[in-house]
């Protein structure tokens, strides 16, 4: 699969680790597109929070329910 990204590359960064070199490549970013895709990423990182809050409180309710005494119908 292709990547459809048209970025132009700066020269990278390289990084020394016991038994390997790392090469980190950032792209040269227009101040327009730079915001683009900070925008991108605040929204994806919301979501994520949003997700995780959820499931949260879905576990919290369930745990509540799950520790109140059986109510008897008399």
């Amino acid at each position: 699969m292709k990547s459809q990204s048209q970025d132009v590359y700066g020269e990278p960064r390289v990084f020394k680790f016991p038994g390997m070199s790392v090469r980190v490549y950032q792209p040269i970013l227009t101040d327009e597109e730079r915001a683009r895709r900070m925008k991108r990423i605040e929204a994806a990182a919301a979501a994520v929070l949003i997700e995780q809050e959820q499931r949260r409180r879905k576990r919290a309710n369930e745990e509540s329910k799950n520790e109140r005494p059986a109510q008897s119908g008399f």
